[in-house]
């Protein structure tokens, strides 16, 4: 057995299927000729009722693998049309149990050889590893130019979020970390936040996040049609997801604890801190006369116990996202969405411009000592 386990979960969808076939199958492939240190694990969410059909489509896939023998294959039946990742990758590590390291692989995650190295060179027992330094978001035109060896067009790509947000497509962690932070949550239902909340709790646990700062690494994450919609993101799933994010990092340390001893779950933990009105997923500061800005509190917990909008300031905006996304990301997100601003007081923009000349000065040093 080999010490990686790289865990794919699918879902066979509605709509789009030919793309997340086509996708599934070439990442798997992509992970059995680059890192062959891995087993493969497709783990797949079906109806019940549908095994057989799920087995048959099961055995059209494998034929296109280029070593089919090395991949497993295990189906977790689910009576709702919602994705349930969380589950269906507790079931594959319940399941595959002995592996010394897991690998978080999206079914769309095409990884180069930069980012597999930095698996082999990075490998962490006690933190959690994201082995890419770049994301690039593929159409289709440069999908098939990508799943055929072929070079990108040329052109600045969609690199969705800044990298120090990218919480998914592929990350690594230990069995060890996998137990001591209690696995995935599976009151997360479908996409969105469950990746956020599994960071969230290696911190809150006092444990790293590692992210490949080398410059070399990428995951183009291959194309197939949108689920993260302006719809679904007003929707009950996704809010409810980002109000258990905001639970892991709210609750206090002993009810953490609770958590951790299993006295607690975080679904239940999280509805008793919403009724009380102490769970906020996000506020609208009106930072600058007649007009607010909306600021995700999951993301930047820039209010402490007690504090409203009122005791807001730029410079603690600035600190919170410096503590989380590190200096060059700070001046990004200062030059492209509060300079911005207008109108401004005399006082704010002296406080802005003193804000950017030290995350400048930090940029810098940190440039220096990469």
């Amino acid at each position: 057995m080999n010490d990686f386990c790289a865990l794919v979960a699918y879902k066979e969808p509605t709509a789009g299927a030919y793309f997340r076939r086509r996708n599934l199958i070439e990442v798997v492939n992509n992970w059995l000729r680059n890192f062959p240190e891995a087993d493969i694990v497709v783990t797949e969410q079906i109806r019940s009722g549908t095994v057989e059909q799920a087995e048959a489509r099961w055995a059209g896939y494998a034929e296109k693998f280029v070593d089919a023998g090395t991949v497993s294959h295990i189906m977790v039946e689910c009576d709702y049309d919602s994705f349930h990742k969380t589950r269906i990758l507790n079931e594959a590590i319940q399941k595959f149990p002995n592996y010394k390291f897991y690998i978080l692989a999206d079914a769309d995650a095409f990884l180069d050889m930069g980012a597999f190295d930095y698996i082999r060179d990075h490998r962490d027992e006690n933190n959690l590893v994201f082995p890419y330094a770049e994301v690039f978001y593929l159409d289709e035109s440069d999908t098939r130019s990508v799943i055929s060896g072929q070079p990108m067009r040329p052109g600045v790509k969609n690199h969705g979020v800044v990298i120090s947000r990218q919480t998914g497509l592929c990350n690594v962690f230990s069995r060890e970390l996998y137990r001591a932070v209690k696995g995935f949550d599976e009151e997360f239902i479908n996409w969105g936040a469950e990746d956020d909340a599994f960071c969230f709790k290696v911190k809150r646990l006092g444990r790293q996040v590692i992210r490949n700062n080398t410059g070399r690494g990428a995951v183009m994450h291959l194309f197939h049609p949108k689920v993260n919609t302006p719809e679904y993101v007003k929707s009950l799933d996704y809010r409810e997801n980002r109000k258990l994010c905001a639970c892991i990092r709210k609750m206090t340390d002993e009810d953490w604890e609770r958590y951790l001893r299993g006295d607690e779950d975080l679904g239940g933990l999280a509805h008793g801190y919403s009724d009380r009105g102490a769970l906020v997923t996000h506020i609208e500061w009106p930072c600058v006369p007649g007009m607010f800005l909306t600021i995700d509190t999951t993301i930047y917990d820039v209010l402490a116990d007690g504090e409203t909008v009122d005791d807001l300031t730029f410079t603690k905006l600035m600190d919170v996202v410096l503590q989380e996304d590190g200096p060059e990301v700070s001046v990004q997100f200062l030059d492209n969405i509060l300079m911005p601003l207008n109108p401004k007081t005399p006082e704010q923009l002296a406080e802005l411009n003193g804000i950017r000349e030290r995350l400048v000065k930090l940029a810098k040093e940190a440039r220096g000592k990469a």
